[in-house]
């Protein structure tokens, strides 16, 4: 396997030679969640040396027992008021912070507090948030009806424990239908690529894996019993804590809705080539996926509507919606190229091709993040300046502007496979995509001719010269 669509090819010979749809946890079917684990791992795997992630920095901790017991009954007693103060709600909102941008000084939920402006749902919402990765000096957005789930779910597992301890309440015994389960193991040893993921999730993984997906669902079954919410909307539904709030939602029969948040391409197994849904279809997937434009929602509906269970709808994206109505006045230069970034290896982001288009000094780059990669913005700082690139590169505006009044502004944009790319097609401004994968997930738009593939060779300068002075 060689890239996303070998990968993609590979999990797709699994579903049509194993039978997936008969292992299941308690009558519930877990091929969705296998099968992103396979996904991801393979794709952490023979993409290695082309990701970077942050370094994660070790924090020193107070861990002596009698500071463990202050804190834990401090996390107890705020579950506890938690699920004492929640009330009735229409709408709740569940998303990762990385999401949360910089705008008019408050941490923003671009896609959520968006559509909450929009909808008028102020007073009828919770929004929650269910990671931490990015720290902010700013305060979040609809501060009173913002929660972060983390700590009021230390505070549930704390006292669910302490619960346990004194008899009070039983831990829930799984049964496991794994039919066919040890052959799927035995073949992913027959591969280099997949000898780590067969060892990894064997049964004891499985078990330990589920039993805390489910006994997180009683979390979410207090939160929800307490909101009676009509829809849950969430984001990154892959993610193992929304496991247990599908879990719970499903059962309660309260719709879940994905927003978008990337690509919804045929190259992200989590959102294409869903051929084996069952009839009743998957606990572990939404009811419905809200797409931001056509060609997301056609990859959507070539599977979803060969289902009675999934559906997809082209709701548009709440980010631009609202930045249409709320125009924000930003001097930025006209010679601005805008460049969006991932978690990728700084040889890949600033290849020597990129470098000496920089350094030509001819336009200024706004080089734009992942949010994933606001805590490295020194150490790219240093590789460009290292480099003798920096001089005519903004950083800190290419984060804090927002990105659709940056696509507005530049003259063209560039990535390698950012979902940016369909926001730019979205707002008439043209992509030049660096990236083999890029150029797989959005063929729809370079066919429209809102985007070219062109990779960072010795031609590179003058061919993106040429199509700016084209443009």
């Amino acid at each position: 396997m060689k890239d996303r669509i070998d990968i993609k090819n590979f999990i797709l010979e699994i579903e049509n030679d194993f039978p997936v749809n008969s292992w299941k946890v308690d009558t519930v079917h877990i091929w969705p969640i296998l099968r992103y684990h396979v996904f991801f791992g393979l794709i952490y795997t023979i993409e290695n040396d082309r990701l970077r992630f942050e370094k994660k920095e070790e924090t020193s901790s107070d861990n002596t027992q009698s500071t463990n017991l202050i804190n834990g009954f401090k996390q107890v007693l705020k579950w506890i008021w938690f699920s004492f103060i929640l009330q009735k709600k229409q709408q709740l909102f569940f998303s990762p912070n990385h999401i949360r941008v910089n705008y008019n000084n408050r941490f923003f939920n671009r896609f959520f507090d968006s559509l909450i402006r929009l909808k008028g749902f102020e007073k009828s919402s919770y929004v929650f948030d269910y990671h931490q990765e990015n720290k902010s000096e700013w305060l979040v957005e609809n501060q009173e009806v913002f929660h972060s789930l983390l700590a009021y779910n230390t505070g549930y597992k704390r006292w669910n424990k302490l619960l346990r301890k004194f008899g009070l309440r039983k831990k829930k015994i799984l049964s496991f239908d794994l039919n066919g389960y040890d052959d799927f193991l035995i073949y992913l040893q027959k591969f280099p690529e997949t000898v780590h993921l067969a060892n990894k999730y064997n049964t004891s993984f499985l078990t330990q894996y589920f039993n805390a997906i489910f006994e997180n669902e009683h979390f979410f079954d207090k939160i929800l019993g307490k909101t009676k919410p009509n829809q849950v909307y969430i984001i990154c539904y892959y993610n193992p804590i929304m496991h247990s709030l599908l879990l719970s939602a499903k059962r309660k029969g309260i719709k879940v809705i994905e927003v978008q948040h990337g690509p919804m391409s045929n190259t992200h197994l989590s959102y294409t080539h869903w051929n084996k849904v069952p009839e009743e279809g998957y606990v572990f997937l939404p009811d419905e996926f809200w797409c931001w434009d056509q060609d997301s929602l056609n990859n959507m509906d070539s599977w979803c509507n060969k289902t009675q269970k999934h559906s997809a709808f082209l709701g548009g994206n709440p980010w631009l919606d609202y930045l249409k109505k709320n125009k924000q006045s930003v001097a930025l230069p006209q010679n601005m190229v805008l460049y969006t970034l991932q978690p990728l290896a700084f040889e890949v982001l600033f290849p020597e091709g990129l470098l000496t288009l920089i350094r030509t000094r001819k336009w200024m780059w706004y080089i734009r993040l992942h949010p994933r990669q606001w805590n490295q913005k020194k150490e790219i700082s240093d590789y460009l300046k290292l480099h003798g690139a920096f001089d005519m590169v903004n950083l800190e505006e290419a984060y804090t502007v927002p990105l659709p009044v940056l696509l507005e502004n530049c003259l063209v944009h560039l990535t390698h496979f950012s979902g940016s790319a369909i926001e730019a097609s979205m707002m008439n401004k043209y992509s030049i995509i660096l990236d083999k994968l890029g150029e797989d997930t959005f063929k729809e738009i370079i066919q429209n001719q809102k985007a070219i593939y062109l990779p960072i060779d010795n031609q590179f300068s003058d061919s993106f010269e040429n199509i700016l002075n084209k443009l």
